[in-house]
């Protein structure tokens, strides 16, 4: 599977002109005191922030790509350099070689992409997209992680053994967050409940961005320029038709842009069709529309709401895995509402 942020075409275009991609050949003459090419690695995405794009997407021939950006004093080495993993390697085009005097920035992103939405200026990244709650799917991962950056470091620095002998290493942080929705009927509920629909709705932001605040750090946050609550909707499917009292995971999940404050949130709204079969043969269909509710989707955390279905109502839950790495938080939604 490919990972890119376009997916579907329903999301939103990133990156900016190509100069020194993956496919030039530009070649700088090496410098009398070294014979070294500058050449570029990464370990994977930081564990306690990642979502969808993972060290295994990162390692794997052919799949694995990320953008950089180098500079030698005021020198630029580098302009949106595509880095791509081939014969278990990383590799690319444009060759440029060390000088054991000056100082070196680098500056990466991941996955590389060369369309119009991203820029980069002063050491930082801007991403600009459309909408807020981007679907996960074999057709593409919508997803957007960032390294920490390489600053003032010298021709040693990238020399000495723990540092690959010459290679720029990069440690990537994910920048979005997770949604991910789950299913199961009451432990009350005698008859067996099949689902044969389910529709999330969401508010469709007309434009967000996203941008580094700190120009020392990797982090960076999101703004907003207005959304609509008419927002579009989304199919989910549960593995499992027939519901059980243990929650089974429905697909897909999406990557939701946070909020750029703890205050910023989005309501949103279910329908359901599911069918009761009772052991007396009788069969019943029901189709509500609930309130999921509000959440303050925050940056680098995954959140997980359950639906619990009976014949007279659907009930939510949520909660959240702060960091990626915490125990599941509850996290208080507003009140549900059902209409016939």
């Amino acid at each position: 599977m490919k990972m890119r942020l376009i997916g579907t075409g329903i999301w939103m275009m990133m990156g900016i002109a190509l100069m020194g991609g993956c496919t030039s050949d530009d070649v700088v003459h090496k410098t009398a005191q070294e014979t070294v090419p500058i050449s570029f690695a990464s370990d994977g995405v930081d564990s306690p922030t990642k979502a969808e794009i993972t060290d295994s997407w990162m390692q794997t021939n052919g799949t694995g790509q990320f953008g950089v950006y180098g500079y030698k004093g005021t020198t630029t080495l580098f302009t949106n350099e595509c880095v791509y993993r081939e014969n278990d390697d990383w590799k690319h085009s444009t060759v440029r070689y060390w000088d054991k005097t000056g100082i070196y920035d680098f500056y990466a992103y991941a996955p590389y992409y060369n369309v119009a939405g991203m820029t980069f200026a002063n050491g930082r990244f801007t991403f600009t997209g459309g909408q807020v709650f981007m679907p996960i799917s074999d057709a593409g991962i919508e997803d957007i992680v960032v390294a920490e950056p390489h600053r003032s470091r010298s021709y040693d620095y990238y020399h000495s053994a723990t540092n690959l002998n010459g290679r720029v290493n990069f440690i990537f942080h994910h920048i979005l967050s997770k949604l991910t929705f789950q299913f199961k009927k009451h432990q009350d509920v005698v008859a067996t409940i099949t689902v044969t629909d389910v529709k999330i709705g969401f508010p469709t932001c007309k434009s967000w961005t996203w941008n580094q605040t700190d120009n020392t750090a990797w982090r960076g946050s999101v703004s907003y320029n207005g959304y609509a609550e008419s927002g579009g909707t989304s199919s989910l499917t549960p593995p499992d038709a027939e519901l059980r009292t243990t929650v089974s995971e429905a697909t897909p999940s999406f990557i939701v842009v946070p909020g750029s404050t703890a205050t910023t949130s989005h309501a949103m709204n279910m329908t359901v069709t599911y069918q009761l079969q009772y052991r007396d043969g009788i069969v019943d269909t029901h189709t509500k529309t609930v309130s999921i509710g509000s959440i303050a989707f925050a940056q680098n955390t995954q959140y997980i709401i359950t639906a619990t279905i009976s014949p007279q109502a659907i009930n939510f839950e949520a909660s959240a895995l702060n960091n990626w790495t915490d125990d599941p938080i509850a996290i208080e939604l507003q009140e549900d509402s059902t209409t016939p």
